[in-house]
């Protein structure tokens, strides 16, 4: 129920309070992903694939959203990272009840 992780996923893009998530400076391995204004960028575009991964198209769609570790900590800061299919790429959606 926190309005933190409320998220929508349509058009390609990750939304938050109106905001993209954006691959800061399309950075590639390790680059921090952070809130920004929409602008239709490839560094924004993600694809969400069956397997749960969130594949980028910048970059030549190598790289996935991360939890780098499985991190299980309050404020973790997520980045991209090469793609490779483990737990920590897995983003499923819930319905809060």
């Amino acid at each position: 129920h926190d309005k933190a992780q409320q998220w929508t996923y349509s058009g390609g893009k990750l939304k938050h309070n109106g905001l993209c998530l954006n691959d800061q400076r399309s950075g590639g391995n390790g680059s921090k992903v952070i809130l920004y204004t929409c602008n239709g960028g490839a560094n924004e575009t993600w694809t969400h694939q069956s397997n749960g991964q969130f594949v980028l198209k910048a970059n030549g769609g190598k790289y996935c959203l991360d939890d780098p570790a499985s991190s299980k900590h309050n404020g973790t800061q997520l980045i991209v990272w090469a793609c490779h299919s483990t737990p920590n790429q897995h983003w499923f959606a819930s319905t809060p009840s």
